[in-house]
């Protein structure tokens, strides 16, 4: 979430170490698959109304895992925002900034 997020980025700059490597990751660890259906579930959407599953790409890694348990040691950074909560306010925020957001532009742009 980005509230610990930003608490992790806080107590990098004022205590990490110049050059330290710090991942910032919550210790529950989650799929693509398990994510999007957590989501689905909080909308009622149905899995068949919401994804497609397909074969996957060759080269594709089986998982993204992050492990923070040097900066929780070192800095004493903690997560405080669980999956299930985060995501139910990620939904209400977008619920509510929904017309704002329709207005924006979705054509991505890389800059290099």
């Amino acid at each position: 979430h980005m509230e610990d997020t930003s608490a992790a980025v806080v107590k990098i700059l004022e205590a990490g170490t110049i050059g330290g490597t710090y991942h910032i990751s919550p210790r529950e660890s989650s799929s693509i698959l398990n994510l999007v259906q957590k989501i689905g579930e909080k909308l009622n959407i149905s899995d068949q109304d919401l994804f497609t599953v397909s074969e996957d790409r060759i080269g594709k890694d089986k998982a993204y895992l992050l492990d923070s348990e040097y900066l929780t040691e070192t800095l004493g950074w903690e997560c405080h925002v669980s999956l299930d909560e985060g995501l139910d306010r990620c939904i209400v925020w977008v619920q509510e900034n929904l017309s704002s957001l329709s207005m924006a532009n979705d054509k991505y742009v890389h800059k290099i």
